[in-house]
């Protein structure tokens, strides 16, 4: 591995990071080193990311913090009433109607066009060698190929990559060969993102997924273009959170985090307060699936849902009695988070996603590209701020974050986790500003509480590695609980870096397929490995 000199990088897979570091040993930006890992993980992980999947970032540099929208639109064929006619009373969870417009690779061009400095060429080549030569099957991928079995044996393009030939789920003694996956990011190394949009990648990948029924057309991918919108921000202790706007999920975030400060209590991942936060991330949760859609379409804005006013009562509501009932959440591994930074004062937080693990379930063949389910977020309801309607933006989990205080960032987090990315980055951010390292805040034992549908009760699903005294607290809550002893996508694989005096100190989750040791980066001087 090359090591870094101007920069470094977290990520889920040891790969991926020595992709970026790689790049940043060629004098790349923290933007450039995003890229390349980005890439890679659209080949070694195809449950949780995709060519054609979206994303959500956060860019900084020495003067602001711009948001990066990689969110894509519902065709604009497609409607809640073409649905309805069909027969469907909900929104499907996976197949060709919920494919919406792919943003993350736009994305990355609009941020390599502000901030890149290495050519696109120079960035896939690692993923264009992983995809063409082979990768072995990771840890992760392996689990998730063998819960999401039916699925994937029932699409073609999916059989044929994650099984072998005599029908066995492919396992870490396997590898993933992607020579079509290899030809498309070879394309986008030539002539850059926009292939992706118009020209004969595009056309290949409608007409796949048009022989499985989406409506999605090549109209809909040249409309599309990514674009900077503001992030929204609140005040936490002494330091300002910062993430990613609605169509995002970003202000459950900021909620939880301003009832801890409206409570006065600095110290909740562990204090007496651990009684009232879970029944408040439960109703700030409720309320994001009641009001979260297309901006266009919201009677609320992100400022609004941050507000004192706002907090306080959905707090009220978070005191009412709970039923003991239980209800299973669903299982789930869907997105990756990548944090970089480098030493011109660049900051990338970013969060790509297929939506649920290996996205619709459809692999167009001749593409190579998993195609994503962001639209399962929409709904078929008439007049909600989700209903589907075709052109519209569908309500996003991905919710990238950054740390500033004196107007300098001094951390970024991230994580993957569908609906409980808010919890767990509340968790992360609070642990590293109490003063744990960037690998303690990663690595502490968490706790989520996954939305449930209508009058379901929601249970609160605790690590059991969990210290006594937190999971008493935690009990009080009321609700039920669920200790879990195995790794569990439902806690996260998070990412995060501390930039202090010293340098950068990285964290990245032991969840992960990352390479399991932190380092301290002090200046362009590397005193240790950056392998997160």
């Amino acid at each position: 591995m090359t090591l870094p000199t101007t920069g470094a990088i977290v990520t889920p897979h040891y790969l991926a990071t020595d992709a970026g570091n790689r790049i940043f040993g060629l004098g790349g930006t923290a933007v450039d080193a995003a890229i390349a890992a980005s890439a890679v993980l659209c080949v070694v992980y195809p449950h949780m990311v995709s060519l054609a999947g979206d994303s959500w970032s956060l860019l900084a540099d020495d003067s602001h913090v711009r948001a990066v929208d990689g969110t894509g639109r519902a065709p604009r064929a497609l409607s809640a009433a073409f649905l309805r006619g069909r027969g469907d009373e909900a929104m499907p969870d996976r197949g060709p109607h919920t494919i919406t417009v792919p943003g993350g690779v736009a994305a990355w061009g609009l941020m390599h066009a502000e901030s890149g400095r290495i050519p696109f060429a120079e960035l896939l080549s690692d993923a264009i060698g992983f995809a063409e030569d082979g990768v072995e099957v990771a840890n992760s991928l392996a689990r998730d190929i063998v819960d999401y079995r039916p699925m994937l044996e029932a699409d073609p393009g999916c059989r044929a990559l994650f099984f072998t030939v005599d029908g066995r789920p492919k396992s870490t003694a396997d590898r993933i060969v992607q020579p079509e996956l290899a030809a498309t990011l070879r394309s986008i190394a030539l002539d850059g993102p926009r292939v992706l949009y118009e020209g004969p990648i595009a056309e290949a990948f409608v007409r796949g997924v048009a022989k499985r029924g989406s409506l999605l057309t090549t109209t809909d991918l040249a409309e599309h273009q990514p674009g900077f919108v503001e992030p929204i921000a609140r005040q936490y202790g002494e330091s300002e959170v910062l993430t990613a706007p609605p169509s995002s999920q970003g202000f459950v975030l900021l909620q939880m985090l301003g009832a801890a400060e409206l409570a006065g209590s600095p110290e909740w991942t562990h204090g007496a307060d651990l009684a009232w936060m879970p029944r408040a991330v439960d109703a700030f949760g409720r309320m994001r699936d009641a009001v979260l859609g297309d901006p266009r379409s919201m009677t609320v804005t992100g400022e609004d849902l941050v507000s004192d006013d706002t907090i306080r009562r959905i707090l009220e509501e978070a005191t009412a009695p709970r039923d003991t009932g239980y209800a299973q959440p669903t299982l789930t591994g869907d997105t990756i988070a990548l944090m970089a930074v480098d030493t011109e004062g660049r900051v990338v937080s970013h969060i790509q996603s297929v939506s649920g693990a290996f996205g619709s379930g459809i692999l167009e063949q001749s593409t190579g590209m998993i195609g994503h389910n962001r639209g399962s977020a929409f709904t078929l309801q008439p007049g909600d701020p989700s209903e589907l309607v075709g052109g519209n933006k569908p309500p996003h989990t991905l919710m990238p974050a950054l740390v500033r205080r004196g107007g300098r960032v001094i951390a970024a987090a991230g994580t993957m986790g569908g609906k409980n990315q808010p919890a767990i980055v509340a968790q992360v951010i609070a642990r590293l500003l109490n003063g744990a390292s960037a690998q303690e805040a990663v690595d502490a034992p968490r706790w989520v509480v996954p939305s449930v549908s209508g009058g379901e009760t929601s249970t609160i699903l605790i690590e059991r590695r969990t210290d006594p005294s937190s999971l008493i607290m935690l009990r009080k809550a009321g609700m039920p609980i669920e200790l879990i002893d195995e790794v569990d996508n439902r806690f996260g694989q998070a990412q995060a870096i501390l930039i202090t005096s010293d340098g950068f100190q990285l964290g990245s989750d032991r969840r992960s397929d990352s390479l399991r040791t932190s380092g301290l980066i002090r200046g362009v001087s590397l005193t240790s490995s950056l392998s997160g």
